[in-house]
């Protein structure tokens, strides 16, 4: 097979299997809110697991230090103004049918943007050989299938419905795909502003965790579900953690 279908299988497959753990919390019929926030709380800390352990050392290797802060600086700032635009156009249309928060479509933007890196990984080193090309992509799978079930529990917990929730992400792992296609055709464009854009997610993903996901947690007052949610956000760092070492 040539690599182009090499790396269109491998971001089809990436797209599917992430989302295959999120599917499921769509069949539940009913959720109860005290676990919707739990896997609130374990998403906050899978992104700044990601973020910290995964992508920001990566981006660190990649280029100069001053550099890559000053683009995660910016990817925070870009998400910071985003989240104002949102919260204006908000308040601008409260009698809206459908009531959803801001937090929800910035996880959207946050997710399509990682995703599109993903895509450009596997591309990239499709390029260098098939099997590192194939094990880099059963690593990917591996440590977005527990992130994109706490990005499903946020945009539950946001307001979106089952089918938007659905939709919204099956359309965010498309950017795999395109992200793989143009690291193919683009490579030496790309190539060059990896650490650059990997900065810009992880100032995303820093974001949405710690000031909108943090403070949804800290407004529980229920003990019991403190302890709960608690144990959801150190569990979520746990294993992203282990998802990332065991894919080195």
């Amino acid at each position: 097979m040539s690599l182009f279908v090499w790396a269109t299988l491998a971001s089809l497959a990436t797209g599917i299997l992430s989302l295959a753990g999120g599917i499921v919390l769509l069949y539940r019929k009913r959720l109860k809110q005290s676990t919707l926030r739990c896997l609130v709380s374990f998403a906050a800390g899978a992104m700044l697991a990601a973020a910290f352990i995964d992508i920001l050392p990566e981006a660190f290797e990649r280029g100069d230090a001053r550099s890559i802060s000053a683009y995660i600086l910016v990817g925070i700032v870009i998400f910071f103004l985003a989240e104002k635009f949102l919260l204006w156009h908000h308040h601008s249309h409260e009698h809206s049918v459908e009531e959803t928060k801001p937090v929800g479509t910035l996880v959207i933007l946050g997710d399509t943007m990682h995703n599109f890196l993903d895509g450009i990984t596997i591309g990239l080193t499709f390029l260098v050989s098939v099997p590192l090309g194939i094990i880099t992509t059963m690593a990917i799978i591996f440590h977005e299938i527990p992130q994109e079930i706490g990005d499903f529990a946020i945009l539950l917990d946001a307001g979106f419905t089952k089918t938007r929730v659905f939709f919204y992400n099956l359309l965010s792992s498309f950017a795999t795909l395109v992200g793989a296609w143009l690291a193919l055709f683009f490579s030496g464009v790309f190539e060059n502003a990896i650490p650059q854009l990997i900065a810009l997610a992880a100032g995303s993903f820093i974001y949405i965790s710690a000031a909108d996901l943090i403070p949804e947690i800290h407004r529980e007052s229920n003990t019991k579900n403190i302890r709960y949610q608690t144990l959801a956000l150190v569990l979520g760092v746990i294993v992203i953690w282990l998802a990332v070492g065991l894919a080195e």
